[in-house]
């Protein structure tokens, strides 16, 4: 570990702006919540400049793709797969500074997150519709029939996704919570 000493000031740094970032990401997925229990419930709500973003992202992932649709699309999951992405390694760079059991299971979490937002992109970029846990493999469609219910898609996503930043970032927390407070102790 003392070789390493001279990583513990920058790998703060680094940790507390990742975590900066989740809070952003996380109080977007609580605004979406808000949205939701507000009655919007047809499509998941996204916060202009986040809407930008996946515009810029989709036209920059297709360029010369007509389909708005598909734009859309694989821009929302490629945004969610790079901010999930900067999470998880925030998550791994938090346990490797205080090395607790809530860090741990943050990086677990946060793992299975982002594994399910690989397969979100993947999935739409290849085969033109989103499949992972949170369509329930790919039974929720955006613009299905009444089979496919927005509705029931746009519930079941939105609170999947909540969930699923809420419980790593809950963990994250706490795993400084416990590293401040044996800190204090010793």
């Amino acid at each position: 570990m003392s070789k390493l000493r001279h990583l513990f000031l920058p790998t703060v740094v680094f940790v507390g702006l990742v975590l900066l970032f989740q809070g952003v990401h996380f109080a977007e997925h609580f605004i979406q919540l808000g949205a939701w229990f507000g009655g919007f419930r047809n499509m998941p709500y996204m916060t202009p400049w986040a809407t930008d973003l996946i515009w810029s992202l989709g036209e920059w992932m297709l360029p010369g793709e007509e389909d708005y649709h598909r734009i859309f699309e694989v821009g929302a999951e490629l945004l969610h797969l790079l901010g999930n992405a900067v999470f998880l390694v925030g998550t791994l760079g938090l346990h490797w500074l205080v090395r607790n059991t809530y860090s741990q299971w943050a990086n677990v979490f946060q793992g299975v997150h982002l594994f399910e937002h690989i397969m979100l992109f993947c999935t739409q970029y290849y085969v033109h519709q989103s499949i992972g846990m949170s369509t329930l493999f790919g039974y929720f469609q955006p613009y299905g029939t009444d089979v496919y219910d927005r509705v029931a898609m746009t519930t079941f996503r939105v609170w999947w996704h909540f969930l699923a930043n809420l419980i790593p970032s809950v963990l994250v927390v706490l795993a400084i919570i416990v590293a401040v407070k044996s800190y204090r102790r010793a």
